[in-house]
């Protein structure tokens, strides 16, 4: 699996679901209370998440796991917003969103560092480019502000579904737009909405309207370009992954190395590092 050489970062593979250890325990350097599941309950701190009620079942399971209380809400941007406002209201809790916090995007940042030094030091080589998912694109706008900082020149390529495409049609148009079509797709971590799509009542109040999107900024200044895979392609990067590396690897953390394996990236991109974001995955539920 090289194009030449494509070195991968297992996010997928810590027990806590989709890099959840590493954004809220940043996040915690700052706030008492957060919507991620694990680390509030090692700090002693109480903790409720809201998922869609379609969310795998493997990830509600790993929350309540974890002491979180876990909120059902309908899987619509509307619905997890009302749900988040509600929680702000009955508990009086802090709101951390789930992508569009700048201590989650510092956190998921380290990715990029973290992927950047094993190569130098363990390989001996330097990245041309870094393929990262992309959704509400905390993971993404991270990696790519990190990647940057201590490399300059490297690329920085997102990864989105076809069948959610809203990051790649507002890098087309430069300008945050929505999904302009019904989402469907069997990534389903990426059925989300570039931009600030849950503003809890706290934030609404209290944050101008022009200072409410962290992540596109990022994503239109840092990232290179932003690719599409289908959901065929998903599923075929997915299942070799299974197969031949041995990872548990959702649809949406599998969509970077479907990139790489439809040649979607342009000549003279080489060392590529590929992020695999997510192993939240039903058994009973496989997509092949």
């Amino acid at each position: 699996m090289t194009r030449n050489d494509a070195i991968r970062n297992t996010s997928g593979l810590q027990q806590t679901d989709t890099l959840v250890g590493r954004k809220a325990m940043h996040a915690l350097n700052t706030l008492g209370h957060l919507t991620h599941s694990r680390c509030p309950r090692e700090l002693g701190s109480t903790d409720a998440r809201d998922q869609p009620n379609n969310a795998p079942s493997v990830k509600k399971n790993a929350v309540q796991s974890y002491g979180a209380q876990v909120v059902l809400c309908a899987p619509t941007n509307e619905a997890r917003q009302q749900a988040a406002n509600e929680m702000v209201e009955a508990t009086g809790a802090h709101f951390v969103h789930s992508s569009n916090d700048p201590d989650v995007m510092s956190g998921q940042g380290t990715v990029a560092l973290e992927l950047l030094d094993q190569v130098k030091h363990e390989y001996g080589v330097t990245l041309d480019a870094i393929i990262v998912p992309i959704g509400g694109a905390g993971l993404c706008s991270g990696v790519a502000m990190a990647a940057k900082s201590v490399q300059p020149g490297i690329k920085v390529f997102a990864v989105e579904p076809t069948g959610a495409a809203d990051a790649y049609n507002c890098f087309q148009k430069r300008q945050l737009m929505g999904h302009t079509s019904p989402v469907n797709t069997v990534a389903d971590g990426l059925r989300t909405t570039l931009g600030t799509e849950t503003l809890a009542l706290d934030e609404c109040e209290t944050t101008p309207t022009n200072e409410r999107d962290n992540n596109w900024p990022i994503v239109r200044d840092f990232v290179d370009d932003i690719l599409l895979v289908s959901d065929d392609e998903i599923v075929s990067a997915m299942k070799l992954i299974w197969e031949r590396m041995k990872l548990v690897v959702e649809p949406s953390g599998a969509v970077a190395t479907a990139a790489v394996l439809a040649n979607k990236l342009s000549a003279g991109i080489n060392n590529v590092g590929i992020v695999f974001s997510g192993g939240n995955v039903d058994l009973e539920k496989l997509p092949w």
